[in-house]
């Protein structure tokens, strides 16, 4: 029920969103916005989501022990972990890349461009959230209380779900002059820091916004191959920190 909700609501918002920029031929901005937007909780819930998964289920007693290799046990784990970051993507992103297709009237290309996007969008940000979980978990005893992690995650999900409702549901307030002056005097900067923050967003925009179709397979490449050097770069620092983590986890309980 809460994600029929929250889809029609970013559907809702995404709607508004674009008409307003439509006329001023900045509806590109959509894109960036929504992506920015999914990049950035993609990386908050995967904070929450990797101590959960990878230290704190049940599976990882039985899965020392077994002739596993270490990127397998890893890799395993990290594609669990996705597959939860895609569910957010799907209700919170997907509406808006929809609606800049069908108002576009964009031929079918643009949404097979839309699906790889949003399959290759959360692995970037996810594989930065794993490797900070990785480093604290292995340095800092205070990450390693299960209840306490769980009442200070559980508040700020709550807090960033009630702010991304009230978020959207007021964007569709603005004037359009209003939001000119808005994109004018900055969004187009925070668009970019977010960018600059988490490597590959920019990329991810430009898949779907760019005119020239060699562009489009440019940047489209710059996002795979950013994202396999990340995976890489998280399995690699996983051997080196994950295992000591959760050993100095068990034996702290």
């Amino acid at each position: 029920f809460l994600a029929i909700y929250m889809i029609g609501i970013m559907t809702i918002s995404a709607n508004g969103l674009y008409r307003l920029l439509e006329p001023v031929g900045l509806q590109s901005m959509l894109i960036s916005l929504f992506l920015s937007m999914g990049v950035l909780l993609v990386f908050l819930f995967g904070v929450m989501y990797v101590i959960s998964i990878f230290y704190h289920s049940s599976d990882i007693e039985k899965l020392l022990p077994l002739p596993l290799r270490p990127q397998e046990i890893i890799g395993a784990k990290f594609l669990v972990t996705l597959i939860y970051e895609y569910i957010f993507l799907v209700v919170l992103v997907a509406p808006a890349l929809f609606i800049y297709g069908f108002a576009g009237d964009l031929t079918p290309g643009y949404y097979l461009l839309a699906i790889l996007v949003i399959l290759l969008l959360p692995i970037i940000p996810l594989c930065m959230s794993s490797v900070l979980v990785m480093v604290i978990m292995r340095f800092t005893p205070f990450a390693r209380n299960k209840d306490r992690f769980s009442m200070i995650s559980g508040l700020l999900s709550l807090f960033l779900a009630l702010g991304l409702v009230f978020a959207t549901q007021s964007a569709t307030n603005f004037s359009q002059e209003d939001l000119v002056r808005i994109i004018q005097s900055g969004a187009e900067e925070i668009a970019g820091l977010t960018a600059s923050v988490f490597p590959g967003t920019n990329f991810a925009v430009l898949t779907l916004a760019a005119q020239s179709p060699a562009n489009v397979l440019a940047n489209l490449a710059l996002l795979i191959l950013l994202s396999v050097l990340a995976v890489i770069l998280t399995v690699f620092i996983g051997k080196l920190f994950y295992f000591q983590g959760v050993i100095g986890l068990g034996s702290s309980m």
